[in-house]
């Protein structure tokens, strides 16, 4: 039976250091009701990783192969609606509240958002925490997975998380879409959240000019960001043209930075090529 004010939670394992995964986890566990453990790894069996000793607690579903981000979420949202939970916390195997953040981060939600439904999703911040907002929060377009709590009767009623985009822009696709059905989207600037967005490396151009910290993905993360990135431009342009002006500066900034400095210039040209390519096909295989 689920009492009033209980959270449950989903965390999505994907190839992970078992250690930094139990003390993310820790992060957090003592503030939600239920975990809900989804492994993307390839080829794990369903053995519980030993950290897992609250088994009432934690439930640990390991899928075999990598379905992506968008169907392990979707996996865990259901379980919760199921079990009747109304809010779930997303969040990246990476990603951990430092301390005191967390018992600030639900409670400041209870507070503001427990029982609102005109409220789709709820997130902390990612970066330096304004440590003067209080508990205020501010609307947002789009906030990304980790550290987000979202509403399980919303994400029924649209349809969940979209499983063709399978890593990248799942988030996002998300917000806009409940934002069209007449929901909200809210941040709380004061409530920091620990999260890893792709490598930073130091980089100029001929080494020197210009030179600052830049975020690197793989070739392969390049191609989803650029296929999946056009693909949500598409469907939602219409409706946040803003939005949209903005994010393809964001784009073409990433594109540069991954083409001139990751050191993969001829890798990262073939996947936005082929990122453009399948979009303009359609063509949504998990692999490239």
């Amino acid at each position: 039976m689920i009492k009033p004010g209980e959270i449950a939670a989903v965390v999505v394992l994907y190839h992970p250091d078992l250690e930094m995964v139990k003390r993310n986890i820790n992060s957090y566990l003592s503030f939600v009701s239920r975990l809900y453990i989804v492994d993307n790894t390839p080829g794990v069996s369903a053995v519980r990783p030993d950290f897992i000793t609250d088994e009432k607690k934690i439930h640990y579903i390991a899928n075999g192969k990598n379905e992506g981000i968008a169907a392990a979420l979707n996996a865990g949202a259901s379980l919760a609606a199921e079990a009747g939970y109304r809010w779930l916390l997303t969040m990246d195997q990476d990603s951990f509240f430092e301390e005191g953040q967390a018992e600030k981060y639900f409670s400041t939600f209870k507070k503001n958002f427990e029982n609102d439904d005109s409220v789709a999703v709820v997130a902390s911040s990612h970066f330096v925490a304004e440590k003067d907002a209080g508990d205020s929060y501010i609307p947002e377009m789009a906030v990304i997975t980790s550290g987000s709590l979202i509403n399980l009767a919303v994400w029924k009623e649209i349809g969940g998380y979209d499983r063709k985009l399978f890593i990248d822009e799942v988030d996002h696709e998300y917000c806009y879409r409940a934002k069209t059905k007449g929901y909200s989207v809210f941040r709380f600037p004061s409530i920091y959240l620990n999260h890893k967005l792709g490598e930073k490396k130091e980089a100029g151009y001929a080494g020197s000019i210009a030179k600052s910290k830049r975020t690197i993905h793989s070739p392969k993360r390049v191609y989803f960001m650029v296929r999946n990135y056009l693909y949500v431009r598409k469907k939602y342009k219409s409706a946040f043209p803003a939005e949209f002006k903005a994010r393809d500066k964001m784009l073409q900034t990433a594109i540069k930075n991954n083409v001139l400095f990751s050191g993969n210039f001829f890798q990262n040209i073939s996947s936005v090529i082929k990122g453009y390519r399948d979009f303009k096909s359609n063509k949504f295989d998990s692999t490239i």
